[in-house]
């Protein structure tokens, strides 16, 4: 790679590099066959390594607990990095040896078996098998040979080679395969019950179970896994009580998707907000995504994995399918893959390997998006459940459209009188002021929780905060357009009302979150690149670093703990991976409320923060952990600053998150940004400068890895002559001139040039500045 910092290209003509950094840049330069260049310097990242897998056999009677067996097969080997691989009595097959010599020879190298006993005996060898395996073991036939089906061979073998064993007895009313009670043979029921009186009489600890959820949860506590164990990307926790009002239609999503099969079909629903006023149809803010999360945590130990994917474009459903691989996910091989496309198919992949998984795609609120995703459903397994909020009301017939209205007058007054139970000045008539409230709110989720979270803060009644919220409508009603606005003017007046008694830092802060993407941000971005307060020339931070002396400007993880309180931002994420995110509602009333003054100024303090963050090479996969949760929020700050004439530091953020999507093979998102930062630099700098240089060397890279050579020759022949004006200019060659050459020469190659034309075509480029750019 190429490294050159933004600030100092003005300044190339006057000194030269370091002698480190120029000798690494050369040998970079004539040992790369294709370089992008890059505006600043390179970040590494940690490397994990996994251990072996435990080698676990699920024993019991396929007839009587297939189903169990089934469900707790898929939830071990779901867990994130997959920590256990899981065999059962059909895995193997005859060959040289009997089935029940296979199962010795598999149990004996096994690390743990888990043995599930009911009163099913099963199937049982023949005599002539059971001798072979007594050869097989060293030891002679016992005369008379022990009576034993499989399924208790299993458990036998465990202990005899002192295997880890759990053992779990089925309860009478634990559901069976084959139905109750289990009909068999006069021998096999003696049989099975001298089993179990002998799992009894040894001692060792057994536990019983009555579901197959159950038998899963005894399981993961006997195996000490933890809660998250379980593969789980959902954005918040539950509710709990405080989820009112929309128990009938969690039932309703039930009754859409059906019962899961862990080997059946996959079944699709779709929440889409719907209501008879054509108004509320396809609103925010009405909790869709909410009663998607709430259903997921519901039902959470019938499934395997919990996933959650933001998909309100193509682009951001590939994006964010690809980040499922992650290690915080499913901790997939191709986490480190460079190709956004193999991470997603890997993803993809792990769906149809793993069934029993629970899916969220989320905002799918366009045409297109909508389309991408069915397109998706049939490459999914058929063992899953999809679930999609959307504003859409029309889908396919293969996905059933369930409207959302909001919450009936008692449900949003429940939750008003829930939420603030405690913390809010009591009054007699509270629950007739609280149904005032949830009426004047307009009853929808997003305007209540952040009412109730107002109330709570400053301790105020019903009462009083509805004064409150009447002295903001006229202030809002100066800046709110219901023309063009997709929201009631109850979400902008109670955010103003709620902003009004932000301190000054959560003000600043969430301005500039208000240009972000509505993705989760990691908390550690409070802390990058100077901070959002941090500014971004001396004198900004000299101002900071006095009004933080002075204590008026908090730190910014006040700020956001004011915003959390005012629930302004939602927090999710664990300790590992703290994130935060703000509704795209809360974004859209912020940006208007800033108005052009307030606005252009929160969204340049917006952009230098996320710019002094997203550092790194972006074509190296050890800087892809800091930049791949960066780039949504890069990509919409650059491209609000370029609608707004930010010209610095636009260029370089687009410039990055090109090469960033290059590197990840989403050509179809880099080459807008690299064509408009190639723009911005033209006119700011002219169209001769080393910037505009490096921008189209990046450019010509795209254009060439998507096979379009003949559009990218002129781009990179255009580069060199830069470079070679520049070293005329100031009698010093640019650092990146060699990098640019090589690119050359492998673009003509790959042209069809024949070695020894290459260097007579560099020549005949650099003859004008009486430089021999291929050799002889």
């Amino acid at each position: 790679m190429v490294y050159a910092g933004i600030e100092s290209l003005g300044k190339m003509g006057k000194r030269r590099p370091p002698r480190r950094l120029r000798r690494r840049t050369e040998l970079r330069a004539s040992f790369s066959p294709r370089l992008q260049l890059h505006y600043r310097g390179e970040r590494r990242g940690p490397s994990m390594a996994q251990a072996a897998a435990v080698k676990t056999f699920l024993s019991c009677v396929t007839g009587e607990f297939r189903s169990c067996r089934l469900r707790l097969a898929n939830q071990l080997e779901a867990l994130r990095g997959r920590p256990f691989e899981v065999k059962v009595q059909e895995d193997f097959r005859q060959g040289g040896s009997t089935l029940l010599e296979a199962l010795a020879d598999y149990i004996r190298a096994c690390d743990l078996v888990i043995h599930l006993a009911g009163d099913a005996c099963g199937d049982r060898p023949t005599a002539e098998h059971v001798r072979a395996l007594y050869q097989r073991l060293g030891d002679a036939p016992p005369d008379p040979l022990p009576q034993r089906s499989y399924t208790q061979w299993e458990y036998h073998l465990a202990v005899r080679f002192g295997k880890k064993a759990l053992v779990y007895l089925a309860a009478p009313d634990a559901p069976r395969e084959c139905g109750l009670p289990v009909q068999q043979a006069g021998d096999a029921a003696r049989i099975q019950r001298e089993h179990l009186a002998f799992i009894k009489a040894s001692g060792k600890h057994y536990k019983t179970f009555a579901s197959p959820s159950g038998l899963v949860r005894e399981v993961f506590y006997d195996l000490g896994l933890e809660p998250d164990a379980k593969v789980n990307n959902l954005p918040y926790k539950s509710l709990g009580a405080l989820f009112k009002g929309r128990e009938d239609f969690l039932k309703r999503i039930r009754d859409a998707l059906g019962g899961l099969e862990h080997r059946g079909h996959r079944r699709a629903a779709a929440i889409t907000a719907a209501a008879p006023a054509a108004t509320v149809h396809g609103l925010g803010g009405i909790g869709k995504t909410r009663a998607a999360v709430e259903y997921a945590h519901r039902h959470a130990d019938q499934y395997t994995a919990l996933l959650f994917v933001r998909a309100d474009s193509p682009a951001a459903l590939r994006q964010n399918l690809a980040a499922l691989c992650g290690p915080m996910v499913l901790d997939l091989p191709e986490k480190d893959a460079r190709e956004t496309d193999v991470q997603a198919d890997a993803a993809l992949a792990w769906l149809r390997e793993h069934p029993g998984w629970f899916l969220i795609f989320d905002n799918v609120d366009t045409e297109d998006a909508a389309r991408e995703v069915e397109g998706l459903l049939a490459r999914l397994s058929p063992a899953g459940h999809v679930l999609i909020t959307s504003r859409l009301a029309r889908w396919s017939g293969a996905v059933e459209a369930l409207g959302l209205d909001v919450l009936a007058e008692a449900d949003a007054a429940e939750f008003l009188l829930a939420r603030t139970e405690g913390r809010r000045r009591a009054a007699g008539d509270d629950p007739a002021q609280a149904r005032r409230l949830a009426v004047q709110l307009g009853q929808l989720a997003l305007a209540l929780e952040q009412a109730g979270a107002h109330i709570n803060e400053q301790g105020l009644s019903f009462a009083r905060y509805m004064d409150e919220w009447r002295s903001r409508h006229d202030e809002v009603l100066g800046w709110f357009d219901e023309r063009v606005m997709q929201y009631p003017m109850s979400v902008a007046v109670t955010w103003q009302t709620s902003f009004a008694r932000l301190t000054e830092a959560g003000r600043r802060l969430l301005g500039m979150l208000a240009w972000f993407a509505p993705d989760p941000v990691p908390e550690w971005l409070l802390d990058a690149g100077g901070g959002p307060f941090g500014g971004g020339g001396l004198l900004c931070r000299l101002a900071a670093a006095a009004r933080r002396l002075f204590h008026v400007l908090a730190s910014p993880r006040d700020a956001l703990a004011d915003l959390a309180a005012y629930s302004l931002v939602a927090r999710a994420g664990d300790a590992r991976a703290p994130v935060f995110s703000v509704h795209r509602l809360v974004q859209d009333v912020a940006r208007r409320r800033l108005g052009a003054g307030g606005g252009r100024e929160a969204l340049a303090a917006a952009l230098r923060w996320i710019d002094g963050a997203f550092q790194g090479d972006p074509q190296d996969v050890r800087t892809w952990a800091v930049l791949a949760p960066l780039s949504p929020h890069a990509h919409a700050a650059a491209l609000h600053a370029d609608a707004a004439g930010i010209a610095r530091p636009t260029a370089r953020l687009m410039n990055q998150l090109g090469i960033l999507y290059h590197a990840r093979a989403q050509h179809a998102q880099a080459e807008p940004l690299m064509r408009r930062a190639l723009e911005i630099d033209e006119k700011a700098f002219g169209p001769e400068h080393p910037r505009v240089a490096t921008d189209l060397n990046n450019l010509a890279a795209l254009l060439q890895a998507t096979n379009r050579l003949s559009e990218a020759e002129p781009l990179m022949r255009r580069a060199v002559v830069i470079f070679l004006n520049f070293q005329a200019a100031t009698g010093h060659e640019h650092p990146h001139l060699r990098a640019v050459v090589n690119n050359y020469a492998a673009l003509l190659m790959q042209m069809g040039q024949g070695r020894a034309q290459i260097p007579a075509r560099l020549n005949d480029v650099g003859k004008e500045f009486g430089i021999k750019l291929g050799g002889g």
